[in-house]
């Protein structure tokens, strides 16, 4: 648990320190996350264990996610690079909301690569 508080109260500290310099005032940093720190024990205190539960919950929706996410890109990809070979097309370039994959194969070498060894050389 230790981890996942200090995380919040890095964030909230940074969050008052840059309210209290756009406002033209000193914070000390230090101070204030001890403060927070001890004010958020979850051991201590039961709403903070709520807010740490509810924040672990969100951030491993969001990494999985992620690897949804990640794992359609990498399929598309491979699609792209079957099609790519199936049409002997040289350069291929795939374009989606998360970005896009451009694939480049020299076909010459590729056939050369695939093609089975000749029977003088086994």
């Amino acid at each position: 648990m230790l981890i996942p508080s200090l995380e919040l109260g890095l964030e909230k500290m940074l969050r008052a320190c840059t309210a209290a310099a756009e406002a033209g005032q000193c914070t000390d940093a230090i101070d204030y996350l001890a403060t927070w720190l001890m004010r958020n024990n979850p051991m201590h205190n039961p709403e903070a264990l709520v807010r740490l539960k509810a924040e672990r919950a969100a951030a491993q929706q969001r990494a999985a996610s992620d690897a949804a996410r990640q794992l359609e890109i990498e399929r598309r990809a491979q699609a792209a690079y079957e099609w790519q070979l199936a049409h002997d097309v040289p350069t291929l370039e795939l374009r989606h909301e998360y970005g896009t994959v451009s694939l480049s194969i020299d076909l010459p070498t590729l056939n050369k690569i695939a093609e089975p060894p000749s029977e003088s050389t086994v």
